[in-house]
C-alpha cells in the first residue's frame, strides 16, 4: 500500500488500507501521506474522500489520539450519510410482513412439504456482531466447509423473490395443484452448496440478509442449525460506526440508524425464535464468545451437529479465506480486546446517544 501510495498519492483504498491493516505498523509517515491526499481533496465528497478519512481515523486509533480520531471517523461518515439510499421505514415495514405471513398456523399448514437438509449451518447477526469469528471457528472443523456470503440460497428461491405475502400466494396455487415448491427450493439449495463445498458435507452461510429468510429456510432446509450472534448494542452501534462497508449497510453511518437497524433486526429474530418449529436457533453472545471460547464453541458445535474439534478454539491457524471487514481480526488468536473498544471513545460518545449512556 506504501509502494501504491508513492506510485499515485491520492490512491484512496491504498490511503484508506494503510490504517485499515496496519494494526499498530501505521507511523507518521503514512498520517502525513493521508493528511496530503485530503490537502487535495481529489476525491471531493465521494466515496474517496470518505475511504481516507476512515484511514486517517484508524492512523489516530493506533497512535491513541481518539479525540482527532473520532473527528476523522465523523468526517468520513458525513459523506457517506450524503451518498446513501437507506430506508429503514420500508425494512420496518418488510418485516412486519413476514412477521404476518410466517405464524405458526403457516408452518404447521405446509410441514408436510418441508424439504429435510441438516447441512447448511446458518450464521446470522447484525453485522460486526461476531459472525465472522463464529464461521471461521466452524469451518476450522474437518467436515465444514465455508461458503462466506454467498448467494446461493437467494438464487435458489429466486423464483419467490422476498416471500412477500404476494409470493406466498403463489406457493399456494402452486401446492393446490399438486406441486411441492419447498421441496423444489430444497433440491436447488442444496445442489447450490454442493457445488460450492462438495457432496455431502456441511457448509456455513452467513450472507447478512438471510435473516430476512429463515422462514422459508425451515421449510427448504429443515433440521439445518441457525447459530444467531448477539452483542453488546453499544459495542455493535459504535463498531458499525467506525467500519466502512465496502456495499450495502447505508444505515450504518449515524448511531440514531444503527440502533433503529438493531431493534428492527432484534424484533424479527424474536419472532423467529417464538415461531419456527423446534427453535433451530442457537443465540451466542460475542462476550461470552471471546471470554469463554473453550465453552461456547463445543456448544456452538453440538447445536450443528458435530463432534468437537480442539483445532476449532484456533480458528486463525486454520488461514481459511475471509472477505469481510472482520478479516485482520480473525487472523489473531480469540481475545477480549474488543469487548469494550468503545470505551476508549467513552467520554465523545456517551452524550451522542441514549445507546452509549446506558451502557
Amino acid at each position: 500500500f506504501r509502494k501504491t501510495v508513492r506510485l499515485d498519492p491520492n490512491h484512496a483504498e491504498a490511503l484508506e488500507y494503510l490504517g485499515y491493516l496496519g494494526r499498530g505498523k501505521a507511523d507518521d509517515a503514512d498520517l502525513a501521506s493521508i493528511d496530503r491526499a485530503l490537502e487535495h481533496n481529489a476525491h471531493a465528497g465521494q466515496l474517496g474522500e470518505a475511504a481516507i478519512w476512515y484511514g486517517k481515523a484508524r492512523v489516530l486509533e493506533q497512535k491513541t489520539d481518539f479525540e482527532k480520531a473520532l473527528d476523522a471517523y465523523d468526517r468520513g461518515a458525513a459523506i457517506m450519510r450524503s451518498l446513501a439510499t437507506s430506508n429503514l421505514d420500508a425494512m420496518e415495514a418488510y418485516v412486519g410482513r413476514l412477521k404476518t405471513s410466517f405464524t405458526p398456523a403457516f408452518f404447521e399448514r405446509h410441514k408436510k412439504l418441508a424439504y429435510s437438509n441438516k447441512l447448511p449451518i446458518f450464521i446470522i447477526g447484525v453485522p460486526r456482531s461476531g459472525t465472522t469469528l463464529v464461521e471461521t471457528a466452524l469451518a476450522a472443523h474437518p467436515q465444514v466447509s465455508s461458503a462466506g456470503e454467498s448467494t446461493v440460497l437467494r438464487l435458489a428461491t429466486l423464483p419467490y423473490k422476498s416471500f412477500e405475502p404476494s409470493d406466498l400466494e403463489n406457493i399456494d396455487a402452486e401446492i393446490a395443484s399438486g406441486a411441492n415448491p419447498w421441496a423444489e427450493l430444497g433440491v436447488a439449495m442444496k445442489k447450490g452448496y454442493a457445488d460450492r463445498a462438495g457432496r455431502g458435507r456441511r457448509v456455513t452461510e452467513k450472507n447478512l440478509g438471510h435473516h430476512f429468510l429463515l422462514g422459508a429456510v425451515r421449510l427448504i432446509a429443515a433440521g439445518a442449525a441457525v447459530i444467531y450472534c448477539r452483542r453488546d448494542p453499544a459495542a455493535t452501534a459504535w463498531s458499525c460506526y467506525k467500519t466502512r462497508f465496502s456495499s450495502g449497510n447505508e444505515w450504518s453511518y449515524d448511531f440514531d440508524s444503527i440502533v433503529r437497524y438493531q431493534e428492527i433486526y432484534s424484533d424479527l429474530m424474536k419472532h423467529w425464535q417464538e415461531t419456527l418449529p423446534g427453535n433451530p436457533i442457537l443465540e451466542v453472545r460475542y462476550e461470552d464468545l471471546v471470554s469463554r471460547p473453550e465453552d461456547v464453541i463445543p456448544e456452538i458445535l453440538a447445536h450443528a451437529g458435530l463432534k468437537f474439534e480442539p483445532r476449532c478454539l484456533s480458528p486463525h491457524e486454520a488461514q481459511l479465506p475471509v472477505m469481510t471487514a472482520s478479516m485482520a481480526e480473525v487472523r489473531q488468536p480469540i481475545h477480549t480486546a474488543s469487548i469494550s473498544g468503545w470505551r476508549r471513545y467513552e467520554s465523545q460518545l456517551v452524550g451522542r446517544h441514549p445507546v452509549f449512556t446506558a451502557a
